[in-house]
């Protein structure tokens, strides 16, 4: 534990030498720099008049937010020199667009994982409960009776096992990017 808590502190000296913290309020504030916004642009989908972002701006936002210690947040503000004809504005909402597609994906991936974890848990007791009642005696042979339970039981622990893993162990890759977003950016910012 002393370890845990040493490599916290260590992480958070290191991060104050890159980033301003506001100690008591818990707040980094990040300036980043871009020369100019064409790495992050979705060039097949952007027109003149709507600006899409690609997946490498959730990754280039994402790549500072997951070097923030939890029950930390952030500000970010991101400088541009050239926003290549885009106006600051469009360029703001469009990364206000990803910040909510990615809350939005955050609530639907849990949603789903949830919904996966009661069916698997339901699944799992049903097969508990099928083994230990309705299938004690269905054959005349008591070593049979006593595979098939066997079998049909170990079945059922296996669906709960796979509920726990699914909610406890493995976390998939949308919810834990989409967490770093909606827990750790309290703002952001273009100059």
């Amino acid at each position: 534990m002393k370890k845990k808590i040493s490599n916290r502190k260590n992480s958070i000296e290191l991060l104050k030498q890159r980033y301003e913290l506001d100690e008591e309020n818990k707040l980094f504030d990040i300036n980043l720099r871009l020369d100019n916004l064409d790495e992050l642009v979705e060039r097949s989908v952007s027109t003149d008049k709507k600006l899409f972002l690609n997946e490498d701006a959730d990754d280039f936002i994402l790549h500072y937010l997951r070097d923030i210690p939890s029950g930390y947040k952030c500000n970010m503000t991101l400088h541009i020199a050239d926003y290549e004809g885009y106006e600051k504005k469009e360029v703001m909402n469009a990364f206000k667009d990803m910040v909510e597609l990615n809350k939005i994906r955050f609530k639907k991936e849990n949603r789903k994982k949830i919904a996966l974890v009661i069916l698997l848990v339901v699944a799992g007791l049903a097969f508990i409960v099928m083994s230990k009642t309705l299938l004690a005696g269905l054959f005349n042979s008591a070593t049979m009776n006593s595979i098939v339970e066997e079998t049909v039981d170990i079945i059922g622990w296996v669906f709960i096992w796979e509920a726990v893993t699914l909610l406890f162990l493995n976390p998939s890759e949308i919810l834990k990017n989409a967490r770093e977003i909606v827990f750790k950016l309290k703002s952001f910012k273009l100059k």
